[in-house]
């Protein structure tokens, strides 16, 4: 659709804008300040910085340095990873006088413990067809 809106449209357009320009161009004027002699040494510092950074960047060393350090941080992170705390409970995250714990505690104490589903996993399951052999089980 947008390939039909460039050809149909947008390119017919550029046609009739471009027939009411003048052929020629015109040259730009900048009116040109006075350089104060401070800003030509700032710019010049700044060029030779920036033609040292660009150096050191295209170099090998700043290839190895970039992959050492994201091996380090890869490293850091992935002992952080290793030593978080699995059993982290909502209480934890919370101040100890907040009233938000009471609601924690009741899902702690009362709705996990009885409405939770346990699953078994049973090695000989008994014939759910036979009354006798289910009993057990009920």
């Amino acid at each position: 659709m947008d390939m039909l809106y460039q050809f149909a449209f947008y390119a017919p357009l550029l046609v009739v804008c471009a027939e009411r320009q003048s052929v020629a161009y015109e040259q730009v004027k900048v009116p040109k300040k006075p350089d104060v002699d401070c800003t030509i040494k700032i710019r010049k510092f700044f060029a030779t910085l920036i033609k040292y950074y660009s150096k050191f960047i295209a170099s090998l060393w700043a290839e190895l340095m970039f992959v050492g350090v994201m091996i380090a941080y890869l490293y850091i992170s992935i002992c952080g990873i290793k030593a978080l705390r699995t059993d982290m409970d909502g209480s934890m995250l919370l101040p100890s006088d907040s009233q938000s714990n009471e609601g924690i505690r009741i899902m702690n104490e009362v709705i996990w413990p009885d409405y939770l589903g346990i699953n078994y996993v049973i090695r000989n399951p008994p014939d759910f067809s036979d009354p006798l052999e289910y009993r057990k089980f009920a």
